[in-house]
């Protein structure tokens, strides 16, 4: 009905909004969320949007990461620097990176979020709630708030 989606839509613009004041807060520590080249971009939206439930649950900003020596499958070496602290930040930029200091620390020195793969390690938002809703709000919510920071490079390219 349309209070439903009226509801669900005020909710997930709510928990955007939290998303946006929790990668803000230059006070929290950073997680490192290791990319790898086994899926497609698609599927890594969806493994960043657990890893950054993981990370928030534990009281971290999250930030991705791919060694140098293998650069992320889907960046767009022509256009974005290789040597991006986070390769999400080519097409999303502010997503993950909002504070001065996030470009200064060695991604290697940072603590890596729980196994995004791995249902047993979701953070307890998900696992301990009627999961298909619950999941179904925060990848909604998680995809806005990266695409609200969507690069004009994409939308150029597009």
């Amino acid at each position: 009905s349309w209070n439903q989606a009226s509801r669900s839509t005020v909710s997930t613009a709510s928990l955007v909004q939290e998303m946006e004041q929790h990668q803000a807060n230059c006070s929290a520590p950073v997680m490192r969320f290791d990319v790898d080249h086994s899926f497609g971009l698609g599927s890594h939206l969806v493994l960043w949007s657990q890893a950054l439930c993981n990370a928030w649950e534990l009281g971290y900003r999250i930030q991705t990461y791919t060694p140098p020596e293998s650069p992320w499958l889907w960046l767009d070496q022509t256009l974005c620097d290789t040597t991006a602290t986070s390769p999400l930040e080519c097409y999303f930029p502010q997503a993950e990176t909002k504070c001065p200091q996030d470009h200064l620390v060695d991604p290697l020195s940072l603590p890596t979020v729980p196994d995004p793969r791995d249902r047993k390690q979701f953070c307890s938002r998900l696992r301990n709630s009627n999961y298909t809703n619950a999941l179904r709000h925060f990848r909604t919510a998680s995809f806005r708030y990266l695409f609200q920071h969507l690069s004009p490079l994409v939308v150029n390219d597009a």
